[in-house]
């Protein structure tokens, strides 16, 4: 078409106020004075009442006698000097209207019928444009509340593909991955920790992925810790019909939700304290570290320092004949009431 500048702006239908331009080939100034005129309420009716698919050229302007002696005209037209020009609005929705303005200097030649067919032609394409950065918008939108939804779950909730990359994690799951105790990362690929563990993880992932219908498993991984097994239950989330160009796979997602076992009222270890002889500081350090907390975090539980933390775990080992934290866990989880089976 020849244009030596293009003007891209929406117009909400509520109050007209301009929101986003897109300007090229005219000085920004010019957008700015016409947001600037629709704070003060000064775009033309015709402009909000274009239908589209609607082209108006210069010479329609020029016959408007009204649009000429109007303020919109003195404070936004006049100074961008004399311009060919063709207005149309590619996009309509509820909330806004897109005008789209293309223009080239005085100096040369006016636009030509078949250059207003042209843009006949393209609106609907620049429409659809339009039309699908809004529809990205409302997915990132409705991308954000969901991942906020999935941090307030109790649950963790992991979302992995088929060939076991991690694609999101939640706040809780995030801090079990980090503790690597019956899930982890090695890169950005889920595993468990155990090599037999994690062949029965990766075997239940794509059996999940493979089967007919909405299919989903369920599983327990062990914990190196000694605190009960991780409760697993896959479920998957979407499938393509095509196989994946190269691989002959069949692309998905599944979604992982892990539960832990609530401990913090049920781990008491009464009985090892009152057997063993433990102090109450050396109960407190071994009843924390069976609920989950790691030495240093249950230090700060206890507000005492991590050295000091170590010492009495030392002691609790040494009175409870035990060599490994995971040993001393695993009996102080054996001998709480609930927790027996």
């Amino acid at each position: 078409m020849g244009a030596s500048y293009s003007l891209l702006f929406s117009e909400q239908q509520i109050d007209g106020r301009v929101d986003d331009t897109v300007v090229q080939g005219v000085d920004p100034a010019y957008a700015q004075r016409l947001k600037n005129a629709s704070a003060e309420r000064l775009l033309p009716i015709w402009l909000r009442d274009l239908d589209t698919g609607t082209v108006v050229d210069r010479a329609a302007l020029q016959r408007d006698h009204d649009f000429a002696r109007s303020p919109f005209f003195d404070y936004v037209v006049r100074p961008e000097g004399r311009f060919h020009c063709l207005i149309s609005t590619p996009f309509v929705s509820d909330t806004q209207r897109y005008h789209l303005i293309v223009g080239r200097p005085f100096h040369r030649e006016d636009f030509a019928p078949s250059d207003v067919r042209v843009l006949r032609t393209l609106l609907p394409y620049i429409g659809r444009a339009i039309a699908l950065e809004h529809e990205a918008a409302a997915a990132k939108s409705d991308a954000t509340s969901l991942r906020l939804a999935f941090d307030h779950l109790a649950s963790n909730v992991l979302i992995v593909a088929q060939d076991g990359r991690l694609r999101f994690a939640n706040i809780g799951a995030t801090r079990l991955l980090q503790v690597r105790d019956g899930l982890g990362l090695a890169g950005d690929i889920i595993t468990a920790s155990s090599p037999a563990a994690n062949s029965m993880l990766q075997q239940s992932i794509q059996r999940v992925l493979t089967a007919e219908g909405g299919a989903e498993t369920s599983l327990h991984l062990p914990r190196p810790s000694g605190c009960p097994p991780l409760q697993v239950r896959i479920l998957r989330l979407e499938m393509q019909t095509e196989p994946v160009p190269g691989s002959g796979l069949l692309a998905g997602r599944v979604m992982i939700v892990v539960q832990e076992h609530e401990l913090d009222d049920q781990v008491d270890g009464w009985s090892i304290g009152k057997i063993y002889g433990l102090s109450p500081k050396e109960l407190e350090v071994s009843v924390l570290l069976a609920r989950g907390q790691t030495l240093r975090t249950a230090s700060s539980t206890l507000g005492i320092s991590y050295n000091t933390a170590r010492c009495h775990l030392r002691r609790a080992l040494d009175k409870t004949s035990n060599h490994r934290q995971s040993d001393l866990i695993r009996m102080v989880l054996n001998a709480s009431p609930r927790l027996r089976r």
